[in-house]
């Protein structure tokens, strides 16, 4: 199932003259279940388009989106599974 995803701002805060640093969070949900909460931040300059910016923070959220989809691939993979099971059953309590 493809993930929900909201981004938000949350600050915006002067570092100096000119420079702005914007904070912002990505939350995604799978389904109901909240998977991913996020901050995120660039810098802002005055006269600044911002073009570049957009690119870059979409380009860090993406990554980790899919790192956590990468991750959860991991997670569920049979592979792991009887690698989990062979474990418990060569246990010896």
């Amino acid at each position: 199932m493809p993930l929900t995803l909201q981004v938000s701002k949350t600050s915006v805060t002067k570092q100096f003259e000119g420079c702005w640093l914007i904070g912002l969070k990505l939350v995604g949900l799978d389904g109901t279940t909240e998977v991913i909460n996020q901050g995120f931040s660039v810098a802002y300059y005055k006269g600044q388009s911002g073009t570049e910016n957009i690119a870059t923070i979409q380009a860090e959220m993406q990554g980790y989106i899919d790192n956590y989809k990468a991750e959860q691939q991991i997670l569920s993979s049979p592979v792991l599974a009887a690698a989990i099971s062979q474990i418990q059953t060569n246990l010896k309590g």
